[in-house]
């Protein structure tokens, strides 16, 4: 088979493009034939062979990037296209015209003209489906921008995306998106869940015990780092933070680190590659998650799990699909920044409850989160894609 990827980047910027890497290896393990569609000029490809990149096509009013899709679609003829995060209707309707299609669900965007289901002024999640009451929403809350035609723009986006949702597959990452979908208007029959697979990190590294606690991702102020830092404050053993990531909060992370009077315990690092994400993750003795908009899945989750580590996080989004409160680590309500910190001391106090957590979380991710699980329902979704784009006729 012949599979046409499409995505923003061919670097590896976050966790949607970990999560097309693995998937084009595991799919290359039987024998298809693998193209990628980008967006933005690569430094570092994660995908080396027969790749275009196309300026601007995220923008549904670029007629020209549309053009240049068509235009390889029908050089290539792809058996299937599957879209990843790239929320662009246009190219939707172009692929699904010319070959059976997968849209996947990597952000909230198609149901949330804001695209984070996060109202910032209240920080915390939003639980309203996709709607009219969308546009005063965000002169309300600011969960979107309110220059006239952003929000507008957006807004359609999203209503296009649904509208294409009644003849085409999507693909989501979690059981919380399959929801957040239904409850904006997608028919149950066209959307499936696929969770990601845990690549094997080894045998696994005993936690080095010197109270080092990870945090890793984008530094947005969803991700909830600020939250990690109050919390920090309420342990009173010795511990250390790694934050490692870049983003639009690192200047306000350490203005808030220095006024806490804990900036010596903190050390910031860029994003680093997977080598370099290995050995972070081994170094740690408790990886946290203290997001307060709803992760689509948490992917950072998976990869500690994989290194036999524990997690504690904020109960939001697709974590609980792979997080379980008292086994492989701990769930806490969202925003209870004195529960976040109680939980992550009983690990630090705890090594032999920690490494317990940590191996059973390895044993989850083994036995749920394995490549031939998520190949078996990678085939499932493209049959039925290829069924739906017969019965088109």
């Amino acid at each position: 088979m012949k599979i046409l990827h499409v995505n923003d980047h061919a670097d590896l910027a976050g966790g949607a493009e970990t999560i097309i890497k693995n998937s084009i290896t595991a799919l290359e393990s039987q024998s298809c034939e693998n193209i990628l569609i980008h967006q933005h000029k690569a430094q570092r490809p994660f995908f080396e062979r027969r790749r275009y990149q196309i300026d601007d096509l995220e923008d549904f009013n670029n007629i020209n990037a549309v053009l240049e899709f068509k235009k390889i679609i029908a050089e290539e003829k792809p058996h299937l296209i599957h879209i990843y995060d790239m929320g662009n209707p246009a190219i939707l309707e172009a692929a699904a015209n010319s070959a059976a299609v997968v849209q996947s669900v990597f952000n909230h965007n198609f149901y949330c003209p804001g695209g984070l289901k996060y109202l910032p002024w209240q920080d915390r999640e939003c639980h309203k489906p996709l709607g009219p009451g969308c546009i005063p929403a965000a002169f309300l809350t600011r969960c979107n921008s309110i220059r006239p035609q952003v929000l507008n723009t957006s807004y359609n986006r999203s209503l296009r995306m649904k509208k294409l949702g009644q003849s085409n597959l999507f693909c989501a990452l979690s059981h919380d998106q399959v929801l957040r979908l239904r409850q904006s208007g997608w028919p149950s029959e066209n959307v499936e869940v696929l969770p990601p697979y845990a690549i094997d990190a080894g045998a696994p590294v005993k936690a080095p015990g010197t109270g080092r606690i990870l945090f890793a991702g984008r530094l947005f102020r969803c991700k909830g780092a600020h939250l990690l830092l109050d919390a920090l404050t309420q342990i009173k053993r010795p511990w250390e933070l790694v934050i490692c990531g870049d983003g639009p909060e690192l200047s306000n992370l350490k203005a808030g680190a220095a006024k806490l009077r804990i900036e010596d315990k903190i050390r910031f690092t860029p994003w680093l590659d997977s080598a370099g994400m290995d050995q972070a993750y081994r170094d740690s003795d408790v990886v946290a998650l203290p997001s307060v908009w709803p992760e689509p899945f948490g992917m950072i989750g998976l990869e500690a799990m994989s290194h036999a580590r524990p997690v504690v996080a904020f109960n939001v989004g697709g974590i609980p699909d792979w997080l379980e409160d008292g086994k492989n680590g701990f769930l806490v309500q969202p925003q209870d920044v004195k529960e976040l910190a109680r939980k992550i001391d009983i690990l630090l106090k705890d090594a032999a409850e920690a490494g317990r957590m940590g191996r059973l979380g390895r044993e989850i991710a083994e036995t749920k989160f394995n490549r031939n699980i998520y190949l078996k329902n990678l085939n499932r979704i493209y049959e039925k894609a290829v069924a739906v784009f017969q019965k088109k006729g």
